[in-house]
Parts: structure tokens; sequence; C-alpha cells
């Protein structure tokens, strides 16, 4: 998967499916990395923005890349993709630019990770695989539902008000 200038990889188990982009509605008061909520046939899902998500999770921005839709930023890349993931009490979605293929790599090998590294594992990351010369970090689907889960509960539920019928 794509968002701005990162590349991630999800294990292919926990793939539910990938979507085209509908319409995300905010919420009023939520921060980044939640974009907000999709309906998919008449199904409610969360929704993080990838870039976002990635960009607080110590990997850091690239010379190229811009905050992301979630901040108010510009991407170089247009949001094109929903990747909605399996396993969770509630359906996930990620905002991302684009999904390239589903295909096996090898594990990263070679010295220790830095801080912050896909293949330091932690956070929202469950290794990294070796794309050619390239290091693609692997989110570890688990840690996103979590994570999911505590920014819906920093979103306050909306207050309504009864209004008494006068008819």
């Amino acid at each position: 998967m794509r968002a701005g200038d990162y590349r991630c990889g999800i294990p292919v188990d926990r793939l539910r499916e990938v979507v085209k982009r509908g319409k995300v509605t905010r919420i009023p008061e939520a921060k980044a990395p939640f974009r907000g909520l999709l309906c998919l046939r008449g199904e409610v899902v969360t929704v993080l923005d990838l870039a976002a998500l990635v960009a607080t999770a110590g990997r850091g921005a690239s010379a190229q890349e811009t905050t992301g839709t979630t901040t108010g930023g510009i991407r170089p890349q247009r949001v094109e993709s929903v990747v909605i993931l399996r396993g969770g009490r509630d359906a996930l979605g990620l905002e991302v630019d684009g999904v390239e293929e589903i295909r096996e790599l090898p594990p990263c090998e070679g010295g220790p990770a830095a801080p912050g590294s896909p293949r330091a594992r932690g956070g929202i990351w469950a290794g990294a695989v070796q794309d050619g010369a390239t290091e693609v970090g692997v989110l570890d689907p688990d840690r996103l539902f979590a994570s999911a889960e505590a920014l819906a509960g920093a979103v306050q539920e909306p207050v309504v008000e009864e209004v008494p019928n006068r008819g």
C-alpha cells in the first residue's frame, strides 16, 4: 500500500477488501490519524489516515511528504482507496493512495534496527520485509485495531437533546 511517500504491507490473511474511497464523514473534535466514518453497504467503517498514522509512529516525514488530509495539508498523490482489515470488533479501514499488489516478500535481515524502524517491532509494526533494496514495514493489524479503539474513545459522543412534540 502507498500513503504519501510511505509503502507498507499487511498480512494478506487480515485483508478483508479494498474499496474505492467514498465519502468519509468527518467527526468534529477528532484528531489525526482518525479520518472519519465510511458507510460501506450499510456497515459503518472507522477510517484511519495511514500516512498520518505512520508519521506519528516514529518513522518521521520524508523530504517530499506533506501532512495528510486529516491535518489539513495536501498530499502529493490523490487518496483513492480504503483498505478494509478483518479481525477487530468493528470494521476498520486505512485510507491509502493506492494498493500495489499481493505478493510474498522475504523478512529483512541485517543488523540492529533503529528505534522507530518497522524492524524494531512495536507500536504499529509487526516487522519488515525486503522488496529489492527497499525495506517495507509490515503493519500489525491487532495494534491498528487497538489504536482505532483508543481514538474512538477519545472522541466524545455528541449531545442529543430531545425536542418535545408540540403537535
